[in-house]
């Protein structure tokens, strides 16, 4: 299994930190929000539904009881909700919060995971254009990247993320490595459930598979 390299522990801290320094009155939508909390915006989606995330602010207009209207945080409030969360050791916590970009089944490609993007016009027509994986930048491209008016972070499937336009392609190949490579093992699995099926089969065709067992039909 193949993996994308990531930040060190040492830069995830710094990351944190950097994060971490924005006054406690500045608002920050869910997107920063999970980039500082290591949770995905479906998350804290989750958990607002369930009254047991960090404080918020939504937007409300009207009457409207839309789910889809403007969700701010309080820098102030994620901080406190994320200290009263943190082991004794922030690295421990940062080591904790950690997550590496691995695959290991197909499922894995539709977790969300957060990434930079900016946006390009082509035609006439706007364009995403994907710039990194939030946790492969160093820390001066994150500064850079938190403070550019030009750029925002998305919280986007892999599979979705490789059907992006990219601004490096180098950076799209290590993930496109890692991609195929999951794939490719996804199908070299399914070949080997056929191949024995077909062995089977050809055995003795009254056996079939049943609730992972082999039996006999009745």
């Amino acid at each position: 299994m193949l993996t994308l390299e990531t930040l060190s522990d040492d830069v995830m801290v710094e990351r944190l930190n950097r994060i971490a320094a924005l006054n406690d009155d500045v608002s920050v939508s869910p997107e920063i929000a999970g980039l500082f909390l290591a949770r995905s915006p479906r998350s804290l989606e989750r958990l607002r539904s369930e009254g047991a995330g960090p404080p918020y602010v939504q937007d409300k207009h009207g009457m409207s009881t839309a789910r889809n209207h403007a969700v701010t945080y309080r820098m102030g409030d994620l901080r406190r909700w994320r200290d009263a969360r943190l082991l004794n050791n922030p690295r421990e916590a940062a080591v904790r919060n950690r997550k590496g970009l691995s695959f290991e089944a197909l499922l894995d490609l539709q977790d969300d995971e957060p990434w930079f993007v900016t946006h390009a016009i082509n035609g006439g027509v706007e364009t995403t254009v994907v710039v990194s994986h939030a946790n492969a930048l160093t820390i001066d491209e994150l500064d850079a990247y938190l403070t550019d008016p030009d750029i925002s972070v998305q919280w986007r499937s892999t599979a979705d993320i490789m059907s992006s336009v990219w601004l490096d392609g180098e950076k799209r190949q290590a993930l496109h490595d890692l991609y195929v490579d999951t794939l490719q093992t996804a199908i070299r699995s399914s070949e080997n459930v056929q191949e024995s099926i077909r062995m089977v089969d050809a055995i003795d065709p009254d056996i079939v598979f049943q609730a992972g067992d082999r039996c006999r039909p009745l």
